[in-house]
């Protein structure tokens, strides 16, 4: 497994963040095109899973929100709202948030969301075992086609990282049983 810091520096969709002055944007045109795409994958597969969770599709000014809010307890909600004007997204799994994610690869939102009703979720937190304090959350979903998605951040406030981290994994459950 990766160490702890060097998952922290990730970052969701595309790999880890590119300035600003690097970052290469598709045409407009080209990413609206992916987009529909994705959102028609998307509202396509949505309609397997709206008898076990609360589906959210909208769309405001130039964001697209999707969400999914499962009736069993034990299961991970998911959200994720895509700007056009920036091509980014932020995203939301088990809780925990990742703001203004790089969208490399659209095709990839399905198979995330799927992962996520299927219950391929792990909310792994980073612990100090000499103090107890928390030093880093990660999201990891493994994917159908056997890809791993990660996304992590440091806790506010936490000092370096320590030698002795414990990791405490939480398991989330399928949407359908």
């Amino acid at each position: 497994m990766r160490a702890p810091l060097e998952r922290e520096k990730r970052r969701a969709i595309g790999g880890p963040r590119e300035e600003p002055r690097n970052r290469r944007m598709l045409p407009d045109d080209t990413f609206e095109v992916k987009l529909t795409e994705t959102m028609a994958a998307v509202r396509a597969w949505s309609g397997f899973v709206a008898d076990v969770a609360e589906v959210e599709d909208t769309e405001i000014g130039d964001a697209w929100h999707f969400g999914l809010v499962p009736h069993m307890a034990g299961a991970c909600p998911v959200e994720v709202v895509v700007r056009r004007g920036d091509q980014r997204c932020d995203l939301t799994i088990a809780g925990e948030t990742y703001e203004d994610v790089e969208l490399g690869n659209l095709d990839l939102l399905p198979k995330l969301i799927a992962a996520v009703a299927d219950g391929r979720v792990i909310r792994r937190h980073g612990v100090s075992r000499t103090t107890g304090l928390r030093h880093f959350t990660a999201t990891i979903v493994h994917l159908p086609d056997g890809s791993v998605f990660e996304a992590a951040h440091a806790s506010p406030g936490a000092p370096a990282v320590e030698a002795e981290i414990e990791w405490r994994d939480l398991h989330f459950l399928p949407y359908r049983r």
